[in-house]
């Protein structure tokens, strides 16, 4: 059964980010994932602002709205997308959770701003039978599944020690890679300060800090967003190496490997592993993993009680 969807919110990861590449080489965005998904029917889009709505109309031949209750009521949709500021995330949220066709909300990290109000509303969902995930879009790529595997299989060896670097913003950019690293070490236990924060805006900081993982330990490290950005993970295993480069694009494992017997020792073999994945379509790997929790499979998003995890450990390194 192909279930009905609803963007609210028409930015870029609502509907800009492939509005000029070709489907071939990139899905990015929200409105084309869905619009292709052969599980989903992309039924309309919302924003506050004709631009988009035009952009959005010309390019799917969908209608828009310039308010979400008007669109809930015109399109009665199995699911909301809520891809707006995280400020803006309660106010559609308290709309959609009024529309009682809704089955499913797919909302923008990290969902809210606050961890306490996000709760509350895991609860309006329970109550309201609707099922809620939150778009850390990593965690659905193949190749950090692979790792996941690799890891709780024992392929990639506990306990790990790594490095983490991110730009523009802890809330911003490095609660992605918080959010992968719980994915695949588990969760947090405890993290520590280590150099004080710079401040992006009013609602973000750059912070660097010690995370104790559940199965590792990694250093969380800020870069010059100015300059470039640059988002990675190095992980080291007593079984090898792990390099998670170009925002996913490039996933390495380097296996530890015997020297000649007379060293009695290993080293990082010099053939290095390509892990496969598909970040160059994260978002069509998010939609195909909503498609298996609709439909009772297994799958790996991100529900609402992990990102209210990793919005938790922002806010505890933040109030450091």
């Amino acid at each position: 059964m192909v279930s009905k969807c609803l963007i609210a919110g028409l930015g870029r990861i609502g509907l800009c980010y492939d509005l000029n590449i070709d489907p071939t080489i990139g899905i990015y965005s929200h409105a084309r994932a869905f619009e292709l998904h052969e599980a989903f029917e992309l039924v309309g889009g919302v924003d506050s602002l004709s631009g988009p709505r035009l952009l959005f109309e010309n390019h799917y031949q969908k209608p828009s709205y310039s308010n979400l209750t008007t669109a809930l009521n015109k399109t009665k949709p199995d699911i909301v997308v809520i891809a707006v500021p995280a400020d803006k995330h309660s106010e559609l949220l308290d709309t959609t959770l009024s529309c009682r066709s809704v089955k499913v909300i797919l909302c923008e990290k990290p969902f809210g701003m606050d961890p306490e109000k996000a709760r509350d509303y895991l609860k309006h969902c329970d109550y309201a039978n609707i099922r809620l995930f939150v778009n850390y879009v990593r965690r659905s790529d193949p190749g950090a599944i692979e790792v996941k595997r690799r890891i709780r299989s024992g392929i990639i060896a506990s306990p790990l020690k790594g490095t983490a670097w991110y730009t523009r913003g802890l809330l911003n950019n490095g609660s992605h890679l918080i959010n992968l690293l719980e994915f695949w070490l588990g969760p947090v236990q405890q993290t520590k300060i280590t150099e004080s924060s710079s401040v992006c805006d009013q609602h973000d900081s750059e912070i660097d800090v010690q995370i104790l993982f559940q199965h590792g330990t990694v250093s969380l490290r800020s870069a010059w967003g100015e300059f470039y950005t640059h988002n990675a993970i190095e992980l080291l295993s007593p079984s090898g190496r792990l390099r998670y480069e170009q925002n996913g694009d490039s996933i390495l494992w380097q296996s530890a490997a015997e020297e000649p017997p007379f060293l009695d020792q290993k080293v990082l073999a010099e053939r290095t592993e390509l892990i496969d994945n598909t970040m160059h379509r994260y978002q069509w790997a998010v939609t195909d993993q909503l498609a298996n929790a609709i439909n009772g499979k297994p799958h790996h998003l991100c529900t609402g009680a992990d990102a209210v995890n990793t919005l938790e450990v922002i806010n505890g390194i933040r109030d450091s």
